[in-house]
């Protein structure tokens, strides 16, 4: 157990947070030959006294040590039922530490399966602990802030960094080497931290939940994204590669080549296959463009429109509900959630 510094002035009741890490730069030292490695423990990250809150005391997991491009599902998974435990024991929120490089993709993926009210608040680095301007303690410090407030109860997952915290289903990383990587193409952050006080001035949109059991094996989604003056041959390939599922970042609001929309149309008979914005930011179109290949011709042809949703989250969530059997009508109504948002009052 870890305890916060300069006890002697609490004025509030104890909390306790739960810290589970899984590597990432937040954890890197540099090694001899230069490169950084996440050899920190979770004791170590904690180790100086501004790291944790007053009145906060914290137990420590390490649930892995990898960088999140080396993350699977069964790592999430695991996260997860660990972070349940806590709550249970009595933790009124979770951190979680992990890699920004795939942080967007990690962090919803928790969302849709974080059912509790406490807050399961994700954190991370984009420089080192030993590298001058490091934003690691900082980080940390303000996710066990937001984990420990009372107003982000029922946010679900949220990541904290910058001073800001998002929500899950709309951060995505937009520079490769930046403390200021992160931010929310539709809406922007939902809150911030500053001087160690959490304004929440936002509620995210209300998300399904998708349970996975521990040790689940995910079905294989593929994401394609489609190009200039490509025919879309590679499309040919996916179902005997075993996919079950494919998202196609399309160009614009809808539409691919006239060539990919006849494959499409073939595939679309056999497998799930949802089109999202290769932009990035903005919906799906429904019904603004005629002709083959535009978003009427895909609705057509079978494919479900990914809504708000980017090609990354989309398949993470496609992958999720066929993992969990969800029919081609259940999927389609739960990518229309991500089209038509409802927020709780």
């Amino acid at each position: 157990m870890t305890v916060g510094e300069d006890l002697n002035s609490l004025s509030h009741p104890w909390v306790t947070i739960a810290v589970c890490t899984m590597g990432g730069t937040i954890q890197c030292q540099r090694q001899d030959d230069g490169s950084a490695l996440p050899t920190l423990s979770v004791q170590e990250m904690l180790a100086s006294g501004t790291v944790v809150p007053l009145n906060v005391q914290t137990r420590l997991q390490e649930i892995c040590r990898l960088s999140s491009a080396a993350m699977g599902w069964r790592d999430l998974i695991s996260l997860v039922h660990e972070a349940e435990k806590h709550v249970d024991a009595g933790a009124v929120g979770v951190v979680v530490t992990l890699g920004t490089d795939m942080l967007e993709e990690c962090a919803f993926a928790l969302d849709l399966m974080w059912a509790r009210a406490e807050p399961l608040v994700v954190t991370a680095a984009m420089r080192s602990p030993e590298v001058p301007g490091s934003d690691g303690p900082a980080n940390l410090r303000a996710a066990i802030l937001v984990a420990s407030n009372i107003r982000a109860r029922t946010l679900g997952c949220v990541v904290v960094l910058n001073d800001e915290i998002h929500a899950a289903w709309q951060i995505t990383k937009s520079m490769t080497a930046n403390p200021a990587a992160f931010r929310s193409r539709l809406s922007g952050p939902i809150g911030t931290v500053i001087e160690d006080r959490v304004r929440v001035i936002s509620t995210p949109m209300q998300r399904p939940h998708i349970s996975a059991p521990l040790n689940s094996a995910l079905p294989p989604v593929a994401l394609v994204k489609v190009t200039l003056d490509d025919d879309g041959r590679v499309l040919d390939l996916l179902l005997g590669a075993g996919y079950v599922g494919a998202v196609i970042e399309v160009a614009g609001g809808g539409s691919v080549p006239p060539a990919w929309a006849v494959r499409l149309r073939s595939l679309t008979a056999q497998i799930p296959v949802v089109f999202a914005s290769r932009v990035g930011e903005g919906p799906t179109l429904l019904g603004t463009y005629g002709g083959v290949g535009a978003e009427r011709d895909l609705l057509d042809a079978g494919l479900l429109p990914a809504g708000m949703l980017d090609g990354l989250k989309a398949r993470i969530l496609l992958q999720l509900m066929l993992s969990q059997k969800f029919e081609m009508e259940q999927i389609g109504s739960v990518f229309k959630a991500f089209d038509e948002p409802i927020y709780s009052q």
